[in-house]
């Protein structure tokens, strides 16, 4: 593993820490034990593993809602290897970076019993990005957060043979996502 990858997720969980209680702790998300490679593992063998699945679990029962909701994956690097354009234009070959993150992470849904994937990505000297899946961005928009955001036009929309995912700037999908939203959206599912 890079040694990128490790201080990044921890990045990551301070940010969502901050994000998810508003401003007041940075400490209800961290980074899993092995970056869920555990709960990989033992998921190919039909078992399940509390709380290990992803990059980040929650620490804090307050954070249970997007981590029981989302399977949340940090990337960082990739400047070369990651290129938009590759999902249309690539001819042979090992499947463009995204799809394989994309497979991966709706293949680690399943085992873990999370709903959406979101995969959080820094390439060096760039801003972090997030990305969602239409159907997540469905349920975002069923409570009208991302109203203004989707009209402002700042994101990338890829429309892929399988489901279409948004590509927008994680600062924007803090500041117009609630953490509200994602309550609402696990209680109206019955997620606990």
């Amino acid at each position: 593993m890079s040694k990128k990858g490790p201080k990044w997720e921890r990045e990551v969980a301070v940010m969502l820490s901050n994000w998810w209680t508003e401003g007041e702790r940075d400490d209800v998300f961290w980074r899993t034990a092995g970056s869920g490679a555990r709960a990989t593992t033992r998921a190919k063998k039909g078992k399940r593993t509390a709380n290990s699945s992803s990059d980040l679990c929650a620490l804090d029962d307050v954070g249970r809602p997007l981590v029981k909701l989302c399977l949340i994956e940090d990337k960082r690097g990739y400047n070369k290897d990651f290129s938009v354009i590759d999902m249309i234009d690539k001819k042979k070959g090992a499947p463009p970076l995204l799809k394989k993150w994309l497979d991966k992470a709706n293949t680690e849904c399943i085992y873990s019993g999370r709903i959406f994937p979101i995969i959080i990505l820094k390439r060096d000297r760039r801003v972090p990005v997030v990305i969602l899946n239409d159907e997540l961005i469905d349920e975002l928009n069923s409570d009208s957060c991302l109203d203004n955001f989707l009209c402002s036009g700042s994101y990338i929309k890829l429309c892929l043979e399988y489901n279409d995912v948004y590509i927008l700037k994680l600062h924007d999908f803090m500041y117009y996502v609630s953490p509200d939203t994602i309550r609402d959206i696990c209680d109206y599912r019955d997620i606990t």
